[in-house]
């Protein structure tokens, strides 16, 4: 991973702290005339009550904008690999392995043969 995407990802939770304050305080201005013109619709509903319903829906309805633009414009990662590669990798891994555990053995064996004629 580039050093510059590490760099710019160390920010996305400050910056998503700042966006969520924002957000918050955004629905909590907007949310006072939003539920004045919307109270006809809902007469039973306290307008207190109402006013928080709105205030909330505002700020979710905010985050999830966010969140899309977000996903949209985030840089995709540009290597892609096939199951095929995968499987080869995994064989030559695992070949690898092999080689080195016959090796080990291999040494093993001259080691104790070396102490057997007490070399």
């Amino acid at each position: 991973m580039s050093s510059q995407l590490r760099r710019g990802r160390a920010w996305l939770g400050i910056t998503g702290l700042i966006l969520t304050i924002v957000f918050a305080a955004v629905a909590y201005i907007l949310s006072a005339p939003l539920a004045e013109n919307t109270q006809r619709f809902v007469g039973q509903v306290d307008p207190s009550l109402w006013r928080t319903i709105v205030g909330v829906a505002l700020f979710f309805i905010c985050m999830m904008v966010m969140s899309v633009l977000f996903a949209m414009m985030v840089p995709k990662t540009k290597e892609k690999f096939s199951d095929r590669e995968m499987k080869r990798d995994k064989r030559e891994i695992q070949v690898a392995a092999a080689a080195k555990k016959a090796r080990q053995q291999q040494v093993r064996k001259q080691i104790a043969k070396a102490r057997r004629e007490g070399k």
